[in-house]
């Protein structure tokens, strides 16, 4: 069996031992954006616009505005009555920073601007040639899934899930089942408190060890 760790702020690729950081979902978007912007704004704006299908069917989070991101913006802008354009101008900007102030996993605690999202910590997979065990701990009690693909980047809405058998808790504990092995996949960490606030951590792979 071998067991990877991922330290918190870190990515740290070697034989037995690499990290990852552990993302929040933005509260607001700081820039505009059009076609061919990439960085944290455009992840921000991507998983925003991925929390509905109608609006966002592909679901991929990349960091990359291209023609799919610029077709899931021009629905939301018809959506709430601003010219479908497909990029983020200041109307639009606007208008989103707004919205997300109301958008699971970027809600603030009134008049602290501190988030109330949930913090991973701990975290770490164990793998067998068919296994891979995740656990991890959070800082207040979720509930918590893992989802994985043979693909990067995947669609969140199409990925498979497996929940974590510890149930609500500060204490996640999930394991998948019928990998192949010296096959890489990619996952995602994903925790929700009681109040719908969410994190997940970016896309980052694990590769079964041969038989």
């Amino acid at each position: 069996m071998k067991t990877k760790l991922f330290l918190a702020n870190a990515f740290i690729v070697s034989a037995a031992l690499f990290a990852f950081a552990t993302p929040t979902f933005a509260s607001s978007i700081s820039s505009q954006m059009d076609i061919g912007a990439t960085g944290a704004d455009v992840t921000t704006l991507q998983t925003f616009l991925a929390e509905d299908t109608t609006i966002y069917p592909e679901g991929l989070v990349t960091g990359y505005f291209g023609p799919l991101t610029s077709a899931a913006v021009a629905r939301w802008q018809t959506a709430n009555g601003i010219d479908p354009v497909g990029r983020v101008g200041p109307i639009t900007l606007a208008a989103l920073n707004a919205a997300m102030g109301d958008a699971p996993g970027s809600e603030v605690a009134p008049s602290s601007g501190i988030s109330v999202n949930p913090v991973i910590s701990s975290a770490k997979v164990s793998t067998t040639a068919n296994t891979a065990t995740f656990s991890w701990n959070t800082n207040e009690q979720t509930n918590s899934f893992v989802l994985y693909s043979t693909v990067t980047p995947f669609l969140f809405a199409n990925a498979s899930k497996v929940l974590s058998t510890n149930g609500l808790s500060t204490v996640a504990t999930a394991t998948i089942t019928g990998l192949t092995p010296n096959t890489t996949y990619y996952f995602s960490l994903q925790s929700s408190d009681t109040s719908g606030n969410a994190i997940w951590t970016v896309e980052q792979p694990f590769t079964t060890p041969n038989n």
